[in-house]
Parts: C-alpha cells; sequence; structure tokens
C-alpha cells in the first residue's frame, strides 16, 4: 500500500497561497452524516471519538445506559438531571449558557469559583472570565461583572449546593440537552476533573446512542456536493468563500470536509479539516487545511499548483521532518 503523506493537523503555510488552476474544479461535501434538528447550535464542538471510558456499554440500549449513567452518578453525587431540549427549550442562566458555547459549567466547590484555566486541548470547560462574558452579554455592566459573578456562585452555596456540574450533550455542532449533576451533602466529595471527564464520555455515548436509535433520522440531509469561490490554494490548504448561508452556518471549526478535485488530468478526493470561519463585508470565508494524503495525490496537486515536481525535500519540509 501507498505511504500516505501525513500533513499536518493544521496548516503552518510551508508552501505559497497561489491562484487555482485555469482547469481545475473543486467540489466539496460534507464528511459524515448532516442533519437539520431544532436543538440550539453551539458556536464550537468537539470533535473527538468516543474513547475506551464506555467500551463495557452498549450504545444500542438506551435505557441500559441511563440506568448505569444514573448507577455511577448517584455513587458520586447525591443529586442529578437529564435533560433533552425537545420539548423544553433553554431559560435558565446555566442552560442559556450551555446552550450557546457548547462547554461544561463547572463549579467544583462553591466556597470558590469558576475556574481560572481551562485544562482541556479542545476546550471544554467555562471558565470565570467566560462566565462574565456571557453576563455582560446578557446587560451586565462589565465593571460589575465580577461581583455577580460572586452573588451567582454564592446564592448556590446559599441553597445548600457545594459542587456543581452541568454537562452539555452535544450531537455534532447541536446541543440536545444536558447532564446535571451536583452535591448538596456536606459529606460527600467535591467534583473533580475525573467526575467531569466520565459524564463527558456519557454525554458522548448518549448522543451516539440517541443517533443509532433513530432518534434524528427525519431529520437527515442529502449530502450533496456544494461548490466554493476559490480565493487561492496551496498544497497544504485553501481558502474560499461560500455564498450558501445555511451551508456557512454549517462549516464550524474543527468538522471536515471531503474536497473532490477535477483536473483534465485526474479526479480525486482529498480530506480537508476546518480551520477557521469568517465573514468579511458580505462574504463568508473558509479556511481549511488538507491531511492524509497519498503520496501520488500530494505529488499531483503540487506539481498542478505549482508547475514544478515535487521533491522529497518539499515532503520533508511539509511534513515537520527537517
Amino acid at each position: 500500500m501507498e505511504e500516505p503523506v501525513n500533513i499536518p493537523e493544521k496548516e503552518e503555510r510551508t508552501f505559497p497561497r497561489v491562484s487555482v488552476p485555469e482547469k481545475m474544479q473543486i467540489h466539496f461535501s460534507f464528511q459524515g452524516d448532516r442533519y437539520n434538528l431544532s436543538f440550539p447550535k453551539a458556536a464550537e464542538f468537539d470533535t473527538n471519538d468516543l474513547d475506551d471510558l464506555m467500551e463495557n456499554i452498549d450504545p444500542r440500549n438506551l435505557s441500559g445506559l441511563i440506568d448505569q449513567m444514573a448507577e455511577w452518578i448517584k455513587a458520586n453525587a447525591n443529586g442529578y438531571r437529564l435533560v433533552i431540549f425537545k420539548d423544553i427549550k433553554p431559560t435558565t442562566v446555566e442552560e442559556l449558557l450551555i446552550a450557546k458555547t457548547g462547554k461544561t459549567l463547572y463549579l467544583p466547590s462553591t466556597n470558590g469559583s469558576f475556574p481560572l484555566d481551562d485544562p482541556y486541548p479542545q476546550k471544554r470547560i467555562v471558565t470565570k472570565e467566560m462566565f462574565m462574558q456571557y453576563l455582560e452579554s446578557t446587560g451586565v455592566g462589565a465593571e460589575f461583572t465580577d461581583s455577580a459573578c460572586a452573588r451567582y456562585v454564592k446564592s448556590k452555596a446559599d441553597s445548600g449546593v457545594f459542587s456543581d456540574v452541568w454537562v452539555p450533550i452535544l450531537f455534532l455542532e447541536y446541543v440536545i440537552g444536558y447532564i446535571h449533576v451536583w452535591n448538596s451533602d456536606a459529606k460527600r466529595e467535591l467534583f473533580t476533573y475525573t467526575v467531569v471527564d466520565t459524564l463527558y464520555q456519557f454525554s458522548k455515548i448518549l448522543a451516539h446512542s440517541l443517533e443509532i436509535n433513530g432518534y434524528f433520522k427525519d431529520d437527515k440531509l442529502d449530502n450533496d456536493p456544494f461548490v466554493g469561490d476559490i480565493v487561492d490554494i496551496s498544497a497544504s490548504g485553501m481558502l474560499f468563500t461560500c455564498p450558501n448561508a445555511d451551508i456557512f452556518n454549517s462549516l464550524l471549526p474543527d468538522s471536515n470536509l471531503v474536497v473532490n478535485i477535477s483536473t483534465p488530468q485526474r479526479n480525486f478526493n482529498i480530506r480537508a479539516g476546518i480551520a477557521r470561519c469568517f465573514k468579511n463585508g458580505p462574504s463568508n470565508y473558509i479556511g481549511c487545511h488538507f491531511f492524509f494524503m497519498t503520496r501520488e495525490d500530494f505529488s499531483f496537486l503540487f506539481e498542478c499548483i505549482y508547475g514544478k515536481p515535487l521533491t522529497d525535500f518539499d515532503v520533508s519540509v511539509f511534513t515537520g521532518q527537517v
């Protein structure tokens, strides 16, 4: 089997961007299924796959999964609630915040405050700064957000809650609900990141279980190819505009596309990860990086774009080997 060219996850602009060759045509399609759901959309979402933490759970058994989750929670907390935003909409501060951000609201101790930093590589936690930014977006003056945050935490303590976690349930970019777990028993331990991690995995496999049990099937979209106006291209990625607003709203950072490149000599598909999406005036821009191309495809694309053969030195520089 041909050795693939392992392109870096985030494009480092090793090679310059140029105009698209005249006879090259490019079409895009989404990698994986797409849906049009009536749930809130998060500004960002986590594309990590399920890990081995839930290897003993059968995702087809939805009721069994919920029972197992409840059993684990009862061993670590004295209160929990599972909510799906099907018949209800987000209304509380916590619900609105996690629906907007797609991140976990974690208050390790009501004698303290929210975490100052997010320890996860793909950010998952609402930090104190984010919470204050949210308060400001609701109309709280910037000079009052710190005291408003302190009052919020105090209100939790006054209600008898010692530790609190709200984990969103994400299906693709949609926040379909959440798992709320709290401790109001002073004899129980405060929640740690181990608890957050386990709840996060439960939320991932719960969303997966809903999918394979057909919960979203009626809202599945056809994955038709779409076109974009290519601004420029390199051997490692491209920048393009997307005139279709509905499609642009579904092109979120860290999601993946299948890119079909057609020339008079060859027609082939490569994978691309979306690095950034932004608006500039009336135009919607998407920057993406290519990854895991075969050596043959990479060599052809390089020569087609730059008009010169690919060398081993080019490959070694591009893959960070020198």
